[in-house]
């Protein structure tokens, strides 16, 4: 009886230590027991001896596994495999095949989603005396991430006046509104399927407004915590109303889009955002829409950050009297929420 209960707890146990992980450093030490993680560049392993453990990834010679792990590539795309990891590749018990370059983690943390984010920039001045200027700007994004999708909504408001030296009265300068909003929705990890709306009028452009909606496609390039790069193609239906000496002109046309965005994060503080807005028409490509945004961030301390933001507009048909080019310089102070 007492040696049918003790093969009974061997054969119990046994699978508790065959089934266990190994790992080996620099130094030729080894822990036996269970990965955690890695990712980022660190290795989380707990052991009966040492306890849990994280360390830097440069300091591991050799990985075992040989209990099936989640293996997430660069694409995003998460397969369950046991096998060894060393001397730069990844062998799996199926003899299948992986270079550790194109392995971003093993068993990942899973996304802090949904999440709910965004900003707000405001900025001013003002002169008196023999000069009288006065002007002002807000910004504001909002963003709602889930693990599939992904919403942004913005908006910019500036607005400026100066005095005449002829008879001082007071003038406008500078009035102006754009705003819009993007839902991504994932396909797989690289590619997604997007609508977008634009909204934008201009005082002294003579813009009443300009809408645009957009339907497409996107592709991620590049997806990380320091880059990111992806592109946009789609269909937009653009409209354009434009008043000039009581007379309206009103433009309907289907575009094209083509687009881009960046963000990078170039130090902890210092973060540089750009992306670009190109509306060709269908049916005549040299009358066309384009817009483009740089922004450079500089994190003071915490949430609180300094912004210089430049926009660029082209509209190849402006409106009478108007240049087909238009700069913004924009500089104040934000903060994150």
């Amino acid at each position: 009886m007492f040696k049918k209960i003790l093969v009974s707890t061997l054969l119990t146990a046994l699978p508790q230590f065959v089934l266990a992980d190994t790992v080996r450093f620099e130094n030729g030490e080894t822990l036996t027991g269970t990965l955690v993680s890695l990712e980022n560049g660190s290795l989380t392993f707990e052991s009966a001896n040492a306890g849990k453990v994280t360390v830097d990834q440069t300091s591991v010679t050799e990985l075992q596994l040989d209990t099936p792990a989640a293996v997430q590539d660069k694409d995003g795309n998460i397969v369950t495999r046991t096998g060894k990891l060393s001397n730069g590749i990844f062998i799996t018990d199926d003899k299948t095949t992986i270079l550790a370059d194109d392995i971003t983690a093993i068993n990942p943390a899973p996304p802090a989603l949904p999440k709910f984010s965004g900003n707000i920039t405001a900025g001013v001045s003002s002169s008196r005396g023999n000069t009288y200027a006065e002007s002002g700007s807000i910004s504001a994004e909002l963003s709602y991430e889930t693990v599939k999708s992904i919403t942004v909504a913005d908006m910019t408001y500036a607005g400026a006046r100066s005095r005449r030296d002829s008879d001082g009265s007071k003038y406008t300068t500078e009035e102006y509104l754009t705003s819009g909003a993007k839902h991504e929705r994932d396909i797989n990890p690289k590619n997604y399927a997007f609508i977008d709306g634009r909204y934008k009028t201009d005082h002294i452009a003579n813009l009443d407004r300009r809408m645009i909606g957009t339907l497409g496609l996107g592709h991620r390039f590049v997806n990380n915590d320091v880059f990111n790069l992806n592109g946009d193609l789609g269909i937009s239906q653009l409209h354009e109303v434009y008043t000039v000496d009581e007379q309206t002109d009103t433009t309907d046309s289907l575009s094209a889009r083509l687009a881009y965005n960046l963000d990078w994060v170039i130090s902890e503080k210092l973060v540089f955002k750009n992306n670009l807005e190109y509306y060709p028409s269908t049916e005549d490509i040299s009358d066309y829409y384009m817009s483009a945004k740089a922004e450079l961030k500089y994190r003071f301390n915490g949430s609180i950050y300094g912004s210089f933001k430049t926009i660029f507009d082209y509209d190849s048909e402006p409106a009478e009297g108007n240049n087909t080019t238009d700069m913004k310089y924009i500089a104040g102070l934000g903060v994150d929420f």
